[in-house]
């Protein structure tokens, strides 16, 4: 008896010992804050459009896809001549800054002419593409969308 009783414990340290490096193997490729140890690139934390819109101190201007997958802002909703909502403007700037996105992206926004038609910019790291045209009938256009 006293020989399956030390089998049954050696056993079960064994399978304790396979278990614990199994577990170890299986997070080894990664460092706490999440970078690849391969690549040493962070995971992307690619942003939550829904929850952002739902958010909004004020969304009129906003629309959201059903999917989340996008999220755009017009400054003149309704197309009047010559208009530009102020405070959807702002918010467009200040949604350039929530998610991480240069203020030259601003700049060159606030410098499309009509003429230069429909503008993009793709931020691998930040897992989005941004595109916006300019009119004086209807505005700025801005439509932030999810790679991928």
């Amino acid at each position: 008896m006293k020989t399956i009783k030390k089998i049954s414990i050696i056993t079960a340290i064994i399978l304790c010992l396979v278990i614990s490096m199994l577990s170890l193997v299986a997070c080894w490729d990664k460092t706490p804050d999440g970078t690849d140890t391969d690549n040493k690139t962070p995971d992307k934390k690619v942003p939550d459009f829904k929850a952002i819109y739902n958010e909004m101190e004020s969304n009129y201007g906003w629309t959201v896809g059903d999917d989340g997958s996008y999220l755009s802002a017009d400054t003149n909703i309704y197309n009047f001549d010559d208009f530009s909502n102020s405070s959807i403007l702002n918010s467009i700037k200040e949604m350039n800054k929530k998610l991480g996105l240069p203020d030259s992206l601003w700049n060159d926004m606030l410098k499309t002419t009509w003429s230069m038609g429909k503008q993009e910019e793709t931020y691998e790291d930040i897992g989005i593409k941004v595109t916006w045209t300019y009119h004086p009938d209807k505005g700025l256009e801005v439509t932030y969308k999810l790679l991928g």
